[in-house]
């Protein structure tokens, strides 16, 4: 089974481990190929054109498995969430004019119900289990900027986790640097 990795900014394709900290890179399916770095605005989880660090959430699985394969994900405390040094926290689903991928909201999200990771290992999607709510995918399509959450398998975000490098700790996804830019698949995988 495949297992998640990340990419450098450099594109080299490095394993991802649990607990280790990333910025997700979320591909918007109006513009196919390039993939933005999820911020927070306001409550909402919002993909970012200039991706200064400030503006950035660090996300990671919480489990203490080596390889994050779909099995591993699913058996995992789920996907957490924090902005800057804060503390790691469940993401949330938030009900506004629609269902939004939240860092507050209306119903946490403390599991994974699905994961499904692409045969090249640094794609992957995420299939979100809300508290006394139906399961929802992370979805590429966005309102008002906010990332959306949709039931609908065809509406599914295609995600990528990007870290600094090998040299990072594993809880810092940021390093030493200040901007985490716009990516093509090719930016991606270039090692």
């Amino acid at each position: 089974m495949t297992s998640i990795h990340y990419s450098d900014l450099s594109g080299n394709k490095l394993p991802l481990r649990g607990r280790m900290a990333f910025v997700l890179y979320w591909e918007n399916q109006d513009k196919a190929g390039k993939y933005f770095p999820v911020g927070a605005a306001g409550k909402d989880m919002s993909p970012r054109q200039d991706g200064q660090r400030s503006d950035l959430v660090q996300f990671r699985f919480d489990t203490d498995a080596a390889e994050l394969d779909e099995t591993a994900l699913q058996e995992s405390g789920g996907l957490q969430c924090r902005v800057g040094d804060g503390e790691w926290k469940t993401p949330y689903l938030r009900r506004g004019e629609d269902y939004y991928f939240a860092a507050e909201g209306d119903w946490e999200m403390p599991g994974i119900g699905r994961a499904v990771v692409g045969d090249d290992g640094l794609t992957f999607h995420l299939y979100m289990e809300p508290k006394r709510k139906g399961n929802v995918w992370i979805s590429g399509s966005l309102n008002d900027g906010s990332i959306r959450m949709r039931d609908a398998q065809e509406h599914r975000a295609t995600l990528v986790a990007v870290r600094t490098g090998p040299g990072t700790a594993p809880d810092d996804a940021f390093g030493t640097t200040q901007a985490f830019p716009v990516l093509s698949r090719e930016d991606l995988v270039k090692g």
